[in-house]
């Protein structure tokens, strides 16, 4: 067993046979790799996937949507949500430089998923609504005759 101190950042550094146990004081549980140098790979980064795979796993199995849940489905089922998250920001942005602002809001959201057919036909077709995001109506505006009137006078 052999030791070494870093008195730069107070670590301890503990080698048994390729084992390594890095301590920190008062950081929490030590950790262990075979080597130094190695280093976790997710199954998100496999996917190549923003979203975490394992948290959305956690989240089903919490759920007990299903009595087995399967690595390869929730890769999938991951996968499927990012790619419509990622519609709705891309129209929702559109909406909101449309408007001439830098954040978007319910208002842009609502507005970029009321455009595009497939998102609207995924989220609005069951009568839901986003909060504070106003309202749109597909009838046009009545013209009333006294602007109609004075119009013509002009």
């Amino acid at each position: 067993l052999s030791s070494g101190i870093n008195a730069e950042y107070g670590d301890i550094l503990f080698t048994h046979q390729q084992t390594n146990i890095q301590m920190v004081t008062g950081k929490g549980k030590a950790t262990r790799s075979k080597t130094g140098d190695e280093t976790k790979v997710t199954i998100s980064e496999k996917a190549g996937l923003t979203l975490p795979v394992a948290r959305i796993m956690k989240l089903v199995r919490k759920n007990r949507v299903s009595g087995r849940v399967g690595k390869g489905s929730m890769v999938f089922l991951t996968g499927a949500l990012e790619y419509i998250a990622g519609e709705m920001l891309e129209v929702s942005s559109m909406k909101a430089q449309e408007n001439k602002r830098n954040t978007i809001s319910n208002r842009h959201l609502y507005l970029g998923i009321k455009s595009d057919k497939e998102l609207r036909d995924l989220f609005m077709k069951g009568g839901s609504a986003i909060r504070s995001a106003g309202f749109v109506t597909d009838n046009a505006l009545p013209v009333s005759k006294k602007a109609s009137k004075t119009q013509k006078q002009d």
